[in-house]
């Protein structure tokens, strides 16, 4: 029988499928004896089995006793891996008895590896490492009670042969410390970024000054050749660290033309897919933990010719600066619009968000200044913005007219909605002489002989008396008739919430102008746009109103520039653009920033008073 530890009672039951629960493994050990709790261990957030569990019996024999007989049952289709608890955590990591076994057959499983190394002392834990799918990964760990049963162990069963295969035994070495021996005394150099047209044969002879090489191989095409990336392995640790030394970060003139013209020559100790896997792993961890504290910007609308030392000139005035990166294409190098600047403080940060967000000078654009956000925020925003699966902008909820709304109703009247309290029903107050009215012209043409032009001015939207009008020579559209419905012959029309035949609808008479029309709810507070009223209308919309409202501004003061200027002042954020038109004197400063950028580049400035 297995040496029991001192008042032992308790053990680690491993292995187990994810169907297992506590009441499985009561079935299966309430055999031995009597059973004080069971507890499978569970995430905490899913609630799924982590694959082990612990089993507390009353007395220590009964223990003892299920560890030898029902080690490696089959429970749920998977075999059970049982042991002695350890609540000593500095037991399972000082790894004192634990030896480290390799080049293992398949056939040999956790079972078989016990039976093996069971007869040279007491088995504090025994496992095979399987792969994803279950099959054997060809190593495996031996724990053993005492440090003299691990030596022993490896003594006699290092080199010999295991289901017909010579197996490695050896002491358990972390993988801190396996990796300072490797860096202490690697042979295999690993070579990138090397010339298309290298041969194996050149490779070796320009790697033979550094030393005796044991083998070497470069990869290639198809075609046979180079795909830019070979292996070197010498037969002393001098002679590699020497290669690296001298070729690491060399150009082609320097390497003997081994490597790229347009890249450094890489050089570094060969290192195993896993291995490159942790340190990625580590070093994404601690970039995280560095850039936490600090507060990064996202900037865009940046010229071509402006690189990383324009971008920290521009913003170092506010605070201290981590870094600055301008992106660019990793093909041409020409810069991709946009970069990022890292601040230490966040009261530096929000300082440049509110000073730079739309700044002209910087770039011929206004650029635009926020905190910079990961993918995965920006795609939850612009899915909460955006309807799933469709591109079209999703505005807030808001209640709708009913469907049995007076088709005369009066313009300029807010119909009456059980969701608008304030509204009263039609018949009441009909004609309001008091009730503001915009203009006719909500697009209007700057004054005859100024010689500005409104780009946003369609004559085709407004007639007189705020009608809708049609240059002459051209169909109306359906849509557009005078009396507002489509003249599709196989159309009904709903009317108090009823559908009619078209015979009814030829009788219906025609709605009554009562004066020039009036904007939808909530569109304008008398003659100001809001900004409830730029969400609720679409993208394009939002442009052309903010624009023919810039344009009328602006052309009072510049009428020849007035297109120029409203349509760089449409670059910035809509939010933005809404508070110029509310405040006078910064529109003024940010006219007479687009007017100093254009004064710096004279061929806009001649195309925009030719246009």
């Amino acid at each position: 029988m297995a040496n029991r530890l001192p008042n032992h009672t308790s053990l680690y039951v491993g292995d187990l499928s994810p169907e297992v629960t506590e009441a499985v493994l009561f079935e299966e050990f309430k055999a031995v004896g009597p059973i004080m709790s069971i507890r499978v261990c569970r995430d905490a957030s899913s609630h799924r089995s982590l694959g082990y569990a612990y089993v507390n019996f009353q007395n220590a024999t009964d223990a003892e006793r299920c560890l030898e007989t029902l080690n490696f049952t089959n429970i749920k289709g998977k075999p059970c891996r049982i042991m002695w608890s350890q609540r000593d955590p500095g037991l399972r990591r000082s790894n004192r008895g634990n030896i480290f076994i390799k080049s293992l057959h398949p056939a040999i499983d956790n079972k078989a590896l016990y039976d093996t190394f069971s007869a040279f002392g007491n088995i504090l834990s025994c496992k095979v490492v399987t792969n994803s799918t279950g099959e054997s990964a060809g190593y495996g760990f031996v724990h053993f009670e005492t440090e003299e049963a691990a030596n022993n162990a490896i003594a006699k069963v290092n080199g010999m042969l295991l289901n017909s295969k010579q197996v490695y035994v050896g002491q358990f070495v972390h993988r801190t410390n396996r990796q300072a021996e490797k860096k202490e005394s690697f042979t295999n150099v690993y070579l990138k970024h090397l010339a298309p047209t290298l041969t194996k044969a050149e490779l070796d002879a320009a790697m033979a000054k550094f030393g005796a090489i044991k083998s070497s191989m470069l990869a290639t095409t198809e075609t046979g050749a180079s795909r830019g990336f070979a292996f070197i392995n010498f037969e002393e640790h001098a002679a590699a660290l020497k290669a690296i030394e001298e070729l690491h970060d060399t150009n082609s003139e320097q390497n003997g033309g081994i490597g790229l013209p347009t890249k450094p020559l890489y050089a570094a100790r060969h290192q195993k897919k896993a291995e490159r896997q942790h340190l990625r792993e580590q070093w994404a961890k601690e970039r995280r933990s560095r850039y936490s504290k600090y507060v990064n910007l996202y900037i865009k609308n940046l010229d071509e010719n402006i690189d990383d030392a324009k971008l920290r000139e521009a913003f170092e005035s506010f605070g201290v600066i981590i870094s600055a990166k301008v992106m660019r294409d990793s093909t041409t190098g020409v810069s991709k619009g946009f970069g990022f600047v890292s601040f230490r403080e966040p009261e530096e940060a929000n300082k440049a968000v509110a000073q730079m967000n739309g700044k002209i000078g910087i770039s011929a654009k206004p650029i635009y200044v926020c905190q910079a956000q990961k993918r995965e925020e920006r795609r939850a925003q612009l899915l909460q913005r955006f309807g799933a699966g469709s591109g079209s902008f999703v505005p807030p909820t808001q209640p709708s007219f009913p469907m049995n709304m007076p088709m005369n109703q009066p313009f300029g009247q807010q119909p009456y909605s059980p969701y608008n309290p304030q509204a009263q029903p039609a018949q009441q107050n009909r004609y309001s002489p008091s009730a503001p009215r915009p203009p006719a012209n909500p697009f209007p043409q700057p004054p005859a002989g100024s010689g500005a032009r409104n780009p946003y001015y369609n004559p085709t939207q407004v007639g007189r008396n705020g009608l809708t009008r049609q240059p002459a020579g051209r169909p109306m559209a359906p849509s557009m008739q005078p009396n507002g419905f489509n003249a599709a012959p196989n159309m009904g029309l709903a009317m108090n919430g009823q559908y009619m035949k078209p015979q009814q609808q030829m009788q219906m008479p025609k709605p009554v102008s009562r004066g020039p029309l009036q904007a939808a709810p909530h569109a304008l507070e008398g003659d100001k746009l809001t900004a409830a009223a730029l969400h609720l209308m679409a993208p394009d919309q939002q442009k052309n109103t903010l624009g023919e409202r810039l344009f009328s501004a602006i052309a009072e003061q510049h009428p020849e520039l007035a297109a120029k200027i409203t349509g760089m002042l449409l670059e910035m954020d809509n939010l933005e653009i809404l508070r110029l038109l509310d405040n006078s004197a910064q529109l003024n400063g940010k006219v007479q920033e687009a007017l100093d950028v254009l004064q710096r580049h004279p061929d806009e400035l001649k195309m925009a008073r030719v246009g």
